[in-house]
């Protein structure tokens, strides 16, 4: 079974599917890591990770859940580091053929281009404990 990419729209699905490479990854491996440019798109098929920022989890990612996107679409390092918190099943394909399947789907990449502005909020520009305690003080 490929990945569930409802999530990320059904134009283009097929054609990731068909060019995608199935792995298969052991607890704690690193899907991406922070401030590196990964060149590569995945979906998790199975499984579940962990969303790491400065160390800190900001989030979790599971079945039909995607990754990479802000290399490749916005050209940025990678602001968080994506670990398998579980044995994680996620099928990958590089920038090329992610520009050529999903990121050629129009409506497929508004959906990502979505995900990624609600990503940013919650996973980047999530306040720290101190800047919230001493909003809280004043």
């Amino acid at each position: 079974m490929k990945a569930n990419t409802t999530g990320i729209g059904t134009i283009g699905t097929r054609e990731f599917s068909a060019v995608a490479t199935r792995l298969d990854v052991g607890v704690d491996r690193r899907l991406c890591v922070q401030g590196r440019r990964h060149q590569q798109f995945g979906v998790v098929v199975a499984g579940r990770a962990r969303v790491l920022r400065d160390g800190a989890v900001v989030g979790y990612l599971g079945a039909g859940d995607h990754f990479g996107e802000f290399t490749l679409l916005r050209g940025l390092p990678s602001p968080v580091t994506v670990v398998a918190e579980v044995p994680t099943t996620v099928d990958v394909v590089t920038g090329s053929e992610f520009r050529g399947t999903i990121g050629a789907d129009d409506a497929s990449r508004d959906r990502i281009e979505r995900m990624l502005d609600a990503r940013i909020r919650d996973w980047v520009s999530v306040p720290d404990a101190a800047t919230v305690t001493e909003a809280a003080i004043a």
